[in-house]
């Protein structure tokens, strides 16, 4: 930076230090990135935050979960009908560990190297391997499901949107939803926000377990979920 710059010695004029301003942004932007990506973006720069919470989701398990994709790995090769749901119940879960606690749900990473290798085998596509889980993306089920990639992306966000996912965390996810290139694979990355009070889906409340999803029931279960959130 510093050969680029005018720094002659009383060099004071308006135009000489724009052109400075301009170099130094031009220089340095590209090493940083939006904090808040528009909703449903699909490019590199958010491919960051998804690296590293990847990387964090070796130790906090709970707060983070990977699917590889919503068709299923057998024979069949159909889509799993139950998936969006069950996707919808973790982000509740996730949202319930309590309050300040940040977290995401990602779509197209497999965090087993069995299902990884099954899909190299099924779908001739190479993983990138991250930590202990492996990017798989989501474009290859693209052809098996007929779908664009917006379409494929506009699924998931409908079904968030009609489910009965309680405020403000319904909104809050569907505000955050990214797509992303991670090594030539598209990732739907569902980022569930920091709450401050709990949530449900029809009044079912929904908790972690370490990396599984659970349904709360009874009364103690219930206001263990109550007391997080309490001010």
């Amino acid at each position: 930076m510093h050969s680029k710059l005018h720094i002659a010695a009383g060099q004071t004029r308006s135009e000489p230090r724009q052109q400075n301003i301009d170099v130094a942004q031009g220089l340095i932007q590209k090493f940083f990135e939006d904090k808040e990506p528009p909703a449903l973006e699909h490019g590199v720069g958010s491919a960051i935050p998804f690296e590293n919470a990847i990387r964090r989701s070796r130790i906090e398990t709970g707060c983070y979960e990977c699917k590889q994709g919503l068709v299923r790995l057998d024979p069949t090769r159909t889509e799993d009908k139950e998936l969006l749901q069950r996707i919808v119940e973790t982000l509740c879960a996730i949202a319930n560990i309590g309050p300040g606690v940040d977290g995401g749900l990602f779509i197209g990473v497999a965090d087993d190297k069995k299902d990884a290798d099954r899909i190299q085998q099924l779908d001739a596509i190479q993983p990138a391997h991250i930590s202990s889980r492996y990017v798989v993306g989501v474009d290859r089920e693209l052809r098996l499901l007929n779908l664009s990639l917006e379409q494929y992306k506009l699924k998931i966000v409908h079904h968030i949107s009609q489910s009965a996912l309680s405020e403000p965390l319904r909104s809050a996810v569907l505000a955050k939803i990214d797509c992303i290139t991670y090594r030539g694979l598209s990732v739907i990355c569902l980022w569930v926000p920091p709450q401050t009070s709990y949530s449900s889906i029809d009044d079912r409340v929904f908790v972690r377990k370490g990396s599984s999803t659970e349904e709360a029931k009874g009364a103690r279960a219930l206001n263990s979920v109550f007391e997080r959130f309490k001010t």
